[in-house]
Order: structure tokens, then C-alpha cells, then sequence
């Protein structure tokens, strides 16, 4: 009877690198027709938009823009604020060890901009010139083709093993559009223009069902905003927005365990009109990334080796690295920081809101101690006098570092993600605010598990030469590193065979320089 080999595909251990890009910003902007004048930039804001993602000759290939927003100060009016956005295109290249060239690979991208400057040229041109430090986390799971059972042949002998591990199962990448309706207070008349707008996840979840799953999160969107009244009163308008929306993939089942990532870029928003007419709405328009991966824990067999006496058999065997199965927690944090304002800047009257994006710079494990450390980039908006211009802004850092244990931390690979839930500032007197932001920490971790697995087995044969080149009977001294598997192997016999002539159990130990008696199967 033939062999047959029972096959299966399987995902390997998870295979995660970063890798990041310096790009040089320098760009001239000009004002768009119909803009009052620069007097004073209040505020600039660089922020990216990947739009594709290609690995290629081991360069992860990025495409998107970079859009640039102006707050500023008009000149020759009564200290009335005016804003502008546009936005140029981004191009860059990322060094990977990723060997497989692969088009719109699942990555998360995060950003940092360092050493702004903005030089006003004219009234209507101003220079922005920056350093964008873009790091990209590229997740990559192999596949790995096992052989999970064998039959056919009656005095085959099979190595086999059953390990706990975790596979993944569904990978689904999404963009989610999320639309809302944002209406200014009644007591407000017509809105004059839009000045100022921010946007970030404050909650997400994911609920799994039969092939697919549901995510649901909230954005919170914070606009500051002119009126028809006066031009030199600033409202500040904060609004929570629900969303949710179905993922498709194809093995998912309620019980498994998953992981989410949203990432919300900066939305768009336009002034529109309410049911009487009057222009008191603000339509929004947001778009989301959603990765949700999606893993199955099971125990699971699988074929270490195999051979069959009086056949010469040829094993393909892979060296594979499996993951156990996982932990998941969530853990609450709040960091603050007391920082200098800019000594141009006058004092508060009262902060408008305050908004803070995660950068993470570093996660270690050292003795099941995990440790994350990074820093927060905030951005404060607040009503100045109003012979100062209104509203002012400023950007400050918060770094924070949570540490946890998580068990013994051999062999362990572990993912974080760091959730904003809440920013606020507050004024100290003199020149000090105390900005403080409630966090969520997202961990998981799995054990690495490295495994011999039989892909491939073919057989044939002997030939009556070579089975007759075969001792019958021989002597063997025990060596360091042998088991009964081995030396049954290795000389054409059973390990039955052995424990029968030499009066040893599967689970004793072989002692080293032990003489045991083979006899040929």
C-alpha cells in the first residue's frame, strides 16, 4: 500500500520589524485666493496620509501626502483668526528584511515631526520646512505546510507531537468611512469660518461571529469655529461619535481571540447648512484603518519524522517556529508632565482642548518584566486676551513608561499598542501648564515554540544488497544526545524492538555508555 500524508497548512510564529524613514520637509505655501493676509502663524500641524504601500526589493515603497495645516493671525484686522489647509505629495522608502515582494503588505504607521520651522515670506507665502520621521510596523505571518498524520503502511514507525498553539486564522484590512452631523449650540448665530480641527480613537472593540466580525469605536472630534457675531470670538465645539462597521473573513468563529487596530486620519470637514437653511452644521467625514487579525488556539498533531525498515526514506524537515497560545490584557494609565510654555505666547484664559497622539519608542522584556516606554505628542489650544489675538497654540511632550509582568518572559513575542482616552490641560500660574492623558494599554503576548516538522516523505525500497548489508545483531555504546527514536533509526530497527531486548521503558532516560543490543526488524 502507498504512503499517504495527511497535510495541512499552518501559520507560523509571528514575524514582526520595524523600520523608518528621514524625510527632509521644505515646502513654500501659498495662501488660497479669498484669505485675509498672515499677520502671525498661530499654529502648524504636519500630518501624513498613506495612501499605498508596496515591499519591493527590500524597500517597503510609500505613497500618500502630507497635508499642512495653518492657523494664523490676519493682518490689518481686529486680531481675527483665520486657518488653511493643503496639502503636497509623500514619497518614501523604508529599508525591510522582507524577502517576499509583496503589494499593500499590512502595516501600521506612525509618525513624528521634529524641528519645525515656518518662516512667513509675505502676507500670502510662507516657507514650512520640517524633519518627518515615518516608522512603519510591517506583521508578517508564514505559512508553513506540515504533515499532521500518515497511513498506508503497517510497520511504519511515526514520530509524532501534540503542542498547544495559536494560528491565525483571518487577517481583514479595511478603510471605514465614518459621517457625522455636528450642530453649534442654538444660542449661536451663523458660522463665519472653520478654524481648527482635531480627531482621535478614544474606544474600540470587536465582536466575532461566524466569517466575519463587527468593530465599533468612537471618535472624538474637537473644531474651533468663528460665527457671523464676531470675528474675534472663538467657540470651541466637542463631540463623541460612535461607528461601526462588518469585516469579512473567512474562519472566523465566536471564542477566538483577536486583535484590532483603528487609525483614524485627520477628518474633513465642511460648513453646510441645517434644516431652516442657516449655516449651523459642520459636516465631518472621517476615514478609519481597521487591521483586525484574528488568531485560533488548538492542540494540535503533527509529524516529526518517519522511517519504515527495509525502506530507504528521504524526510524534508523544517525547523519551524510556532506560537502558543496567547494572552491578552488591556491596562489603564494616566501620564502628565508640567511644561513651559513658549515665551511669546501669553497667558490662558481658558483651554479650548488639548489632544496627544502615542509614540512608542521602546518595549523590553527582561525577567517577564515588560516595560514600555514613549512619549505623547500634545498639542494645546486655549482663548488668549483678546488684545493678544483670541486663541493661541502650542505643542509639548509628555513621555510615560508602564511596566507589567507577564509571566517567566522565555521566548515570548510581545505586541503593544497605546489607546488615547482623554487629554485635558490645565494652567499652574506664570508660564506652566500640567497637560494630563488618560491612557489604555493593549498587550499581547505568546510563547515562541521551535518544532521539526515533517513537510515531505518519500520512500522506496532496498535493494536485497543493502538490506543484506545490514547487520543482524549489534552492540552500542550509548552516546550523549541519543534516543531510542535515533538509534532505532539509525540501525534499521524498532524502538519496541530495543526496550524488549534491553529491558528499558518510553520514558527512561538512556544513560551515557550504556551497552544496548540491536537486532535488525
Amino acid at each position: 500500500m502507498a504512503l499517504e500524508q495527511i497535510k495541512e497548512e499552518w501559520s507560523g510564529a509571528e514575524s514582526k520589524e520595524m523600520t523608518q524613514a528621514r524625510i527632509p520637509v521644505k515646502e513654500d505655501i501659498l495662501l488660497a485666493d479669498g484669505k485675509p493676509d498672515i499677520a502671525r502663524v498661530l499654529q502648524t500641524e504636519l500630518s501624513p496620509s498613506i495612501e499605498e504601500s508596496t515591499l519591493e526589493n527590500g524597500r517597503l515603497l510609500v505613497r500618500g501626502k502630507l497635508w499642512v495645516d495653518i492657523l494664523y493671525l490676519a493682518e490689518g484686522t481686529n486680531w481675527t483668526v483665520h486657518s488653511m489647509r493643503t496639502s503636497v505629495g509623500l514619497e518614501a522608502s523604508l529599508p525591510t528584511d522582507c524577502s517576499e515582494d509583496t503589494v499593500s503588505p499590512v502595516c501600521s504607521f506612525q509618525s513624528n515631526v521634529e524641528d519645525m520651522r515656518v518662516i512667513l515670506r509675505s502676507g500670502r507665502k510662507l516657507n514650512v520646512s520640517a524633519m518627518l520621521e515615518l516608522s512603519a510596523e510591517i506583521v508578517m505571518h508564514p505559512k508553513i505546510s506540515m504533515v499532521s498524520g500518515v497511513q498506508g503502511e503497517e510497520d511504519l514507525q511515526v514520530l509524532e507531537s501534540v503542542r498547544n498553539i495559536s494560528s491565525k486564522v483571518a487577517e481583514c484590512h479595511e478603510k471605514l468611512i465614518v459621517k457625522e452631523e455636528l450642530k453649534i449650540p442654538e444660542a449661536l448665530g451663523n458660522i463665519s469660518e472653520l478654524l481648527w480641527w482635531d480627531a482621535f480613537l478614544c474606544s474600540k472593540e470587536a465582536q466575532l461571529m461566524t466569517d466575519q466580525a463587527m468593530v465599533r469605536g468612537e471618535l472624538e472630534i474637537s473644531v474651533l469655529y468663528t460665527t457671523e457675531e464676531s470675528d474675534t470670538q472663538v467657540y470651541c465645539l466637542q463631540q463623541r461619535i460612535p461607528f461601526s462597521g462588518m469585516l469579512d473573513g473567512l474562519g472566523i468563529a465566536p471564542g477566538m481571540k483577536c486583535e484590532l487596530k483603528m487609525q483614524p486620519e485627520k477628518p474633513s470637514l465642511r460648513i453646510g447648512p441645517d434644516d431652516d437653511g442657516e449655516l449651523r452644521v459642520f459636516d465631518t467625514e472621517t476615514l478609519c484603518d481597521c487591521v483586525l487579525r484574528v488568531y485560533e488556539e488548538k492542540e494540535q498533531r503533527f509529524v516529526q519524522d518517519l522511517y519504515m525498515p527495509s525502506q530507504n526514506v528521504e524526510c524534508d524537515v523544517l525547523e519551524a517556529e510556532l506560537s502558543g497560545p496567547m494572552r491578552m490584557e488591556t491596562a489603564a494609565f494616566r501620564a502628565e508632565n508640567d511644561v513651559e510654555m513658549p515665551e511669546n505666547l501669553p497667558d490662558p484664559v481658558q483651554v479650548f482642548y488639548t489632544t496627544a497622539t502615542p509614540y512608542v519608542d521602546d518595549v523590553l522584556m527582561e525577567g517577564g518584566q515588560l516595560q514600555v516606554e514613549g512619549v505623547l505628542h500634545a498639542a494645546v489650544y486655549y482663548q488668549a486676551p483678546g488684545e493678544s489675538g483670541g486663541v493661541c497654540a502650542f505643542s509639548a511632550e509628555v513621555p510615560f513608561q508602564y511596566s507589567m509582568n507577564i509571566g517567566d518572559g522565555k521566548d515570548v513575542s510581545v505586541r503593544v499598542h497605546v489607546l488615547v482616552q482623554d487629554a485635558s490641560a490645565m494652567w499652574q500660574g506664570g508660564h506652566r501648564i500640567r497637560i494630563s492623558v488618560q491612557c489604555q494599554m493593549e498587550w499581547m503576548a505568546a510563547e515562541l515554540q521551535k518544532v521539526k516538522v515533517l513537510q515531505e516523505a518519500r520512500m522506496e525500497p532496498m535493494t536485497s544488497e543493502e538490506i543484506a548489508a545490514i547487520p543482524s545483531m549489534a552492540l552500542y555504546i550509548i552516546q550523549p544526545g541519543d534516543t531510542l527514536w535515533s538509534i532505532a533509526k539509525r540501525f534499521n530497527t524498532t524502538p519496541d524492538q530495543i526496550m524488549q531486548y534491553n529491558e528499558v521503558s518510553e520514558t527512561e532516560t538512556l544513560v551515557e555508555g550504556r551497552c544496548f543490543v540491536l537486532v535488525k526488524a
